[in-house]
């Protein structure tokens, strides 16, 4: 589902110069010189500065809705490289991102390549400001509760009689 063989592959294919560093647990992953792998982080401080160290969060999944980890680097002023299809075509732009094609280790390694003869320092302050202004909870919890009382504005409870069950001999 997050499509990290691809990753690992496009990053491989990129050779020394790129390291790639993932974070989480799950199945075990193919090695490679230049991959490090840190344990899942329960410290959203730590996993903040592991994510705020990294130059650009790359997430080669499709599958996602949203696309929780993607917004979450961009709050840490990160770029993104991602794919352009799923939530995460949704969240990235030009001026916060490269997407990629989907399942395509050529295109993942040229757009991880092309994102670093960009003004990385403008896209994460460009991701940071989108973050902030968009997705800020006093922005999105009067959406949600916006969209609820549309959903239940009109609700009127059914009430009824209480059914009788009689019961002879």
């Amino acid at each position: 589902e997050k499509k990290l063989h691809v990753l690992i592959e496009a990053v491989r294919k990129l050779g020394e110069r790129y390291h790639l560093v993932l974070v989480g647990s799950g199945d075990e992953l193919p090695h490679a010189s230049n991959l490090t792998i840190i344990p899942f982080q329960r410290d959203q401080r730590q996993l903040a500065q592991l994510l705020a160290s990294c130059d650009v969060l790359v997430h080669p999944g499709d599958c996602e809705t949203f696309g929780l980890i993607v917004l979450e680097a961009m709050a840490c002023g990160l770029p993104i490289v991602g794919t352009n299809r799923g939530g995460v075509a949704e969240l990235v732009d030009r001026e916060t991102g490269i997407l990629a094609r989907p399942d395509s280790v050529d295109s993942l390694a040229e757009a991880i390549e092309a994102i670093y003869w960009r003004d990385m320092v403008r896209m994460g302050q460009a991701a940071r400001r989108k973050a902030v202004e968009r997705y800020d909870w006093d922005q999105i919890l009067p959406q949600v509760m916006g969209r609820y009382d549309v959903l239940l504005g009109g609700y009127q409870p059914v009430l009824r009689e209480p059914e009788r069950i009689c019961v002879t001999d």
